[in-house]
Parts: structure tokens; sequence; C-alpha cells
């Protein structure tokens, strides 16, 4: 009984701690928000004659500081509805979303955006939470990068199940020891509970980093009759 009171007052402790700090990262999240908003505005003032290179580049950075913020909201957002019991419903979205935004927040080791090719031309519905998969893609975009400059992300529906590969341009080995940390168990979980498994190195194909693979949303099935 006083292993159970103590188990009971330690997730009581957990969820304090975890929903106060997402309440004090609100502050700076709209701070972060409003400045970006800001320098946009600033930005969009100018005159159109003096639209050079370095002014679209600054805009671009800013659309895409502006879009992780609110990547960030959401995930802020998840974790506080977590903390106060409520479970999130997976639902039907464009798992090419998912990868393309993560892809949008990779950065290659010098700093600079990362040079990812997304291989998808048709839509591939899964039944998922957008931030959590963005995180799973987020996490193997930033370990590739620390074996080569390059990926290559191919979804395609395989034998019934929705894949997406991680391409490395002339590489076939598992990631390195030294890699940047991936989280392993947290991205095995979270496609675990998609439906899903993740494989690792050559385990993935010859030439493949990784592999996710993911159930169809059941909207996407055909109906089979009993």
């Amino acid at each position: 009984m006083q292993t159970s009171s103590l188990r009971a007052v330690s997730s009581c402790d957990e969820h304090d701690v975890t929903g106060a700090l997402c309440h004090a990262l609100e502050l700076p999240h709209e701070h972060l928000l409003g400045r970006i908003e800001r320098a946009g505005e600033v930005l969009r003032r100018r005159p159109a004659n003096v639209a050079d290179q370095s002014t679209l580049q600054l805009a671009y950075c800013l659309a895409d500081a502006r879009d992780t913020v609110q990547h960030l909201a959401r995930v802020v957002a998840d974790v506080r509805g977590w903390t106060r019991g409520e479970s999130r419903r997976l639902r039907p979205l464009d798992l090419r979303v998912a990868v393309r935004a993560a892809a949008a927040m990779a950065e290659r080791r010098d700093g600079r955006a990362a040079d990812i090719a997304i291989d998808a031309p048709e839509p591939m519905w899964v039944d998922g939470i957008d931030t959590r998969l963005v995180h799973v893609f987020t996490a193997l975009f930033a370990a590739a990068l620390t074996e080569a400059d390059a990926i290559v992300a191919r979804l395609a529906l395989v034998d019934g199940e929705i894949t997406v590969e991680l391409r490395l341009p002339g590489a076939g080995h598992a990631p390195s020891e030294d890699a940047r940390p991936l989280g392993r168990a947290l991205v095995r979980h979270i496609v675990a509970a998609h439906g899903g498994h993740l494989e690792l190195g050559p385990a993935a194909g010859a030439g493949n980093f990784a592999r996710v693979t993911l159930p169809p949303a059941r909207a996407a099935r055909p109906h089979v009759a009993e």
C-alpha cells in the first residue's frame, strides 16, 4: 500500500512539474512569435526594388522560424493535454506533411539547411498524431545527417503498408555509435503506438539508413466482406 501511495505521489509530482514547464514556455513562445511577426512586418514594408537574394533568404528564414515556433506550440499543447489526462485520438493525416515538416527543421552539421529530397508523388494517409510523427522523422533526419550531408526520403505503399525509407547516397551501414542522440526508445515507442515498426541500418535494406512502416488509415483500407 505504501509503495502504491508513493507511486501515486510521484506520478502527481511528475504531472505538476510538466504542467508548470508547459506554462513557463508560454511567455517566451509568445514573445518569440511576436518578434518574428514584427520582423516579417518590417521586411514586408521594404520597397520591392530592394528584394535581393539576401532579402529573399531572410524572408524564407523568418517563415521557417514561424512554422517551427508554431510546431513547438502544438507540442506543448500535446504535453499539456497529457498532464491533464487527455488522450489524443489518432486522426487521418497525409504522412508526407509530417515528413516535410521534419525536413524543414533539419540542419546539417555545419548549420546549413539539409539536402533532403522527398520522393512522395501521392498522398500517404495514416491514422496518427502529427506532432509525434514529426518528432520521429526529425530525430531520424538528425541522426542520418551525422552520417551524410544528403538524404533521400521515399514514401511508398508496399504490401498494403506505408513505408518511409531514408537513404543516404553511397551509404549502406548502420548508424554509428557516436551519432547525434536519436532517442531510439522514444522513436520506437511512438512508431509502435501508431501500429508500425522501425528498422535501422542494413536490416532496413541495402543503402537504407532507416525504414518506418505504418498501417494505412482505416478509411483508406479496402473493405473486406466478412
